[in-house]
């Protein structure tokens, strides 16, 4: 079982009064994520056609990359599961975005960094924008910021 917090994809929150943060947050979400690979959480699944069919999905895929390359793989697996009635409304209106989605390589490593350059772009701009309303030269915002001219007079 993995526990996922929302807050945690974003840098801390500081008030623009410049108080100091209490540490708390107005709104938390907490996702538990269920592996349910290999019959696991099968009382979750039992009860859930959608990730039944899922799980039947990515084992398919699971089973052509024993034999076949990871693009034919996938695209077999979202074929068959069309033509066996698994996701089936799903993959049609959605075949092209799930095949691009699963050949993308992605890793905690990578979401991580970046979670950690989209929260830093965030922190920038948060930074632009006060000295924008204190009045600083556009012109020097950027320079200070590395941020174009043209994303400082949007803010």
């Amino acid at each position: 079982m993995l526990i996922l917090r929302l807050s945690d994809m974003f840098p801390k929150f500081v008030p623009e009064d410049g108080a100091a943060d209490d540490g708390l947050t107005d709104l938390e979400l907490t996702v538990t994520v269920y592996n349910i690979k290999d019959g696991r959480n099968a009382n979750i699944v039992k009860y859930c056609a959608t990730l039944r069919e899922y799980g039947i999905f990515t084992d398919m895929i699971r089973e052509n990359r024993k034999t076949m390359p990871t693009k034919e793989a996938i695209r077999k697996a979202v074929k068959d599961s069309i033509d066996q009635n698994v996701l089936k409304k799903f993959l049609e209106k959605h075949k092209q975005e799930v095949e691009t989605m699963l050949l993308t390589d992605w890793d905690w490593d990578t979401a991580l960094e970046v979670r950690k350059e989209e929260g830093e772009e965030i922190a920038t701009e948060r930074i632009a924008r006060a000295m924008k309303e204190d009045g600083m030269d556009v012109s020097t915002i950027a320079r200070l910021t590395n941020l174009p001219i043209d994303t400082i007079l949007k803010l």
